[in-house]
């Protein structure tokens, strides 16, 4: 479980609520990589010959069903890709996209570690503004 603390983005006028709902949504990210991954090796989908549709026009072929759900994770990923970008900029998309998906990474391991460019308050309020963001895009 993790130690972190709610964030306070009431001046974005989203709840504790909404912000929980946002940041478990924030923390599959792994699980769908891995999850496209898998799926991408079992279908081989970046093979030239790899047909999606089954031959006889079925929509319940297993591997359109994997196509679909390779469609679904990718758009949840690029999801969280796109708040990242637009809320951090190129340079420190990654540090939030790190700290936004795993539960375990805080700003003390970004700053030591991963040596992020930036200070501790910069860095909250990047990470505010991305729930925003990725609020406004998840509708």
């Amino acid at each position: 479980m993790s130690n972190k603390r709610d964030l306070k983005l009431d001046s974005y006028d989203i709840s504790t609520y909404r912000y929980r709902e946002l940041s478990n949504f924030c923390y599959q990210y792994p699980e769908w990589l891995r999850k496209l991954h898998e799926i991408n090796q079992e279908i081989n989908i970046h093979s030239p010959s790899c047909e999606v549709a089954s031959g006889n026009g079925s929509a319940d072929s297993k591997v359109e069903k994997m196509a679909i759900k390779a469609v679904d994770l990718k758009a949840n990923i690029e999801l969280i890709k796109k708040a990242a970008l637009k809320a951090a900029g190129e340079d420190l998309a990654e540090y939030i996209i790190l700290s936004v998906t795993t539960p375990e990474i805080n700003y003390r391991y970004l700053s030591t570690i991963k040596e992020i460019p930036c200070s501790r308050s910069a860095f909250f309020r990047i990470r505010r503004k991305f729930f925003y963001i990725l609020a406004q895009l998840k509708g």
